[in-house]
């Protein structure tokens, strides 16, 4: 899938990896229509407000591993994408992520620690940058088989118009990954976490705790692989919002179907389909996300 570069050296050894990848879709995203009262108060009206349109996608992703004859290896990566839509303006995004990390080799487990900041635009506007310090414990136990611990503390920083959502967050993960080769299935992956979410401007009402667990199973078929996830989350807000509104809730469940062909040594073709449903008290917050999207990606 990647070419490896080496260095001259017997004891160390550099690889590199690059992937370019551009996406046509058509996505639907819609949510409860409010407006503001004379008083100030929020009033929600009725209908939807609904944004569809085509969106356009393009992923640049590189990557450096420096694998030593000892128990360390180095790795520094990064990551941008950008989505745009011509009709509606409101489903642009732009991000970009550097990370780098160092991992060591205990027994047969390996543990990593990987410093990285990420930089999000929604709308053709800055909307946060994040600062985290991921923590990693892998242990492989069979071919493609493994489990895996994560604890990452990060710091939100948002746009001075978005200042009020600044946070410091904390999570936890663990996954588990199993192949079932006598079904057909090369990947069964579980995963579940924890996230605490701690304003940093003292509003209760926005600081939050949530938990989340996914399914995801690969297997190949028709000559490609295919690839499904089924993902649920829920989040409880600390506290009453204003304008009297009750403590929010989300109840989060999204779902994603996808194919990929290869069309030579190094290049695909990838067709994705997902459904992303926010249920929410109060209803303000509910959203729906639909999206079809059919890309094609190289790596070298």
């Amino acid at each position: 899938m990647t070419a490896a570069t080496e260095t001259s050296s017997a004891s160390d050894q550099v690889s590199a990896h690059a992937e370019a990848e551009f996406g046509q879709s058509w996505e639907r995203s819609s949510s409860p229509l409010v407006r503001v009262s004379p008083d100030g108060a929020l009033v929600q009206l009725p209908g939807l407000s609904k944004l569809t349109g085509p969106v356009s996608r393009l992923l640049l992703n590189g990557s450096r591993e420096w694998a030593t004859s000892g128990s360390i290896q180095f790795s520094a990566n990064a990551v941008t994408e950008v989505r745009w839509s011509p009709t509606a303006r409101d489903l642009d995004l732009a991000f970009g992520t550097v990370d780098v990390a160092a991992r060591w080799s205990v027994g047969g487990a390996s543990l990593g620690v990987s410093p990285s900041h990420t930089v999000l635009g929604v709308a053709g506007k800055s909307f946060r940058a994040t600062d985290s310090l991921r923590v990693d414990w892998t242990r492989p136990f069979g071919d493609g088989e493994l489990w895996s611990i994560r604890v990452e503390p990060a710091r939100y920083r948002h746009a001075a118009a978005f200042a009020d959502l600044d946070a410091d967050v904390l999570a936890m993960t663990g996954n588990i990954r199993w192949k079932f080769a006598e079904f057909g299935l090369d990947k069964v992956e579980l995963a579940g976490g924890l996230r605490r979410e701690r304003n940093r401007n003292g509003y209760v009402d926005l600081s939050n705790r949530g938990a989340h667990v996914s399914l995801e199973t690969a297997w190949p078929m028709l000559g490609a692989q295919w690839s499904a996830t089924v993902l649920l989350q829920r989040t409880r807000f600390d506290a009453a919002g204003p304008d009297g509104l009750p403590a929010r809730r989300d109840r989060y469940v999204s779902t994603d179907l996808t194919a990929e062909w290869p069309l030579s040594k190094s290049t695909y073709l990838r067709v994705s389909v997902s459904n992303a449903t926010n249920h929410a008290t109060p209803s303000l917050y509910e959203n729906q996300h639909r999206t079809i999207e059919i890309s094609v990606g190289a790596h070298w």
